[in-house]
């Protein structure tokens, strides 16, 4: 059942992914979140592994790009690997994909076991998506294990701050879904 109502079923009952089920339920029905006061069409979902944060954002994503918007889901990782990869000329057209789809998941955004910042190439690459697309107000949906201050310490205060600002920030707790 790949759908938010098999995943609150699945999870709904427990306290620490009330919100985060909340928040996409609303998001699914009115296309935003409510997030201290303000309409925020993108989302960030945080929190340990397994706790459930791309489970319970891939239905919601899936439920969109059914509807007929364009998505685009990528794994932080891969993107940064396809982002190095220049001697097939594509570099260009992958930043433009991101930039201009409807809807963009990042799925495992950083790395919490890293006890160093991300490379100059990748805080960059980052950087000009989010950019992009809060400064128009594009959807953007956030997978990460790193908690707000791991990402201005990961990547740099002028991104996480972006994303901050644009996304509804939800901790996802509770018990492990694995």
């Amino acid at each position: 059942a790949f759908t938010l109502d098999g995943f609150e079923r699945l999870a709904g009952a427990d306290p620490g992914k009330h919100a985060a089920v909340q928040a996409l339920r609303h998001y699914q029905q009115h296309g935003y979140v409510s997030h201290a006061g303000e309409p925020k069409r993108s989302l960030l979902l945080w929190g340990s592994p397994a706790m459930g944060k791309t489970g319970s954002l891939s239905p919601l994503f899936t439920h969109l790009v059914r509807g007929g918007a364009t998505g685009l889901w990528l794994q932080y990782n891969q993107l940064m690997a396809e982002m190095r990869n220049f001697e097939d000329g594509k570099v260009d057209a992958r930043m433009s994909a991101c930039q201009s789809v409807h809807y963009l998941l990042i799925d495992d955004l950083g790395d919490p076991s890293a006890a160093k910042v991300a490379t100059d190439y990748a805080r960059d690459v980052l950087f000009r998506i989010v950019d992009y697309r809060t400064s128009r107000e594009m959807p953007l949906f956030i997978t990460t294990n790193l908690s707000p201050d791991g990402l201005v310490s990961q990547f740099d205060e002028r991104t996480a701050r972006r994303l901050m600002a644009a996304c509804a920030v939800i901790h996802l707790g509770g018990k492990t879904l694995r």
